[in-house]
């Protein structure tokens, strides 16, 4: 009967745990791209969708001035032409331990990192890549596109298309 009464009771608790950590799912601005975080099966996917320069400027040297930013530090050959735009960062994420855990993918540096994404409590997204151990890295803070700040509007209508994801029009 215990059993039984126990099981009922994690039945009823499930559709609570799945809405833990939901919080991360929308769009994010840091004052140089919008990303996208989306459920991806059991874990999450993250994607640029918005970069504040998308093209390469007159002294860079991984591209033509004008020309779409590539994934130029990629440490696979084959990859270094693919579009920053809707390149997927996140690998192997799962919610533990009260927060997303897993990889990310770095493409100014080509390299891959352990990472945590959490929602601070005062709404931001706080995103941690570190080697080894979480106290020995940095953590990158986004804010929410809704917030609709000039630098944001700015992004969303210089996307093209443009993006109204956040209802800033």
């Amino acid at each position: 009967m215990l059993r039984a009464m126990l099981l009922g009771l994690c039945w009823l608790g499930a559709p609570a745990y799945a809405g833990v950590g939901e919080g991360v799912i929308g769009y994010w601005a840091s004052p140089e791209s919008i990303l996208q975080i989306a459920r991806a099966g059991e874990g999450l996917s993250m994607r640029v969708v918005v970069l504040l320069e998308p093209n390469y400027g007159p002294n860079e040297i991984f591209g033509p001035p004008g020309t779409p930013r590539r994934d130029a530090e990629n440490p696979d050959p084959e990859r270094r032409q693919d579009p920053i735009l809707g390149l997927e960062l996140l690998r192997d994420y799962r919610f533990e331990k009260g927060m997303w855990r897993g990889r990310i993918y770095d493409p100014e540096s080509g390299n891959i990192y352990d990472s945590t994404i959490r929602l601070g409590r005062n709404g931001l997204l706080k995103m941690r890549g570190y080697i080894g151990m979480p106290m020995f890295g940095r953590t990158e803070t986004f804010e929410p596109v809704s917030a609709c700040t000039e630098l944001i509007v700015t992004m969303l209508r210089a996307a093209q298309p443009p993006l109204s994801a956040a209802g800033c029009d």
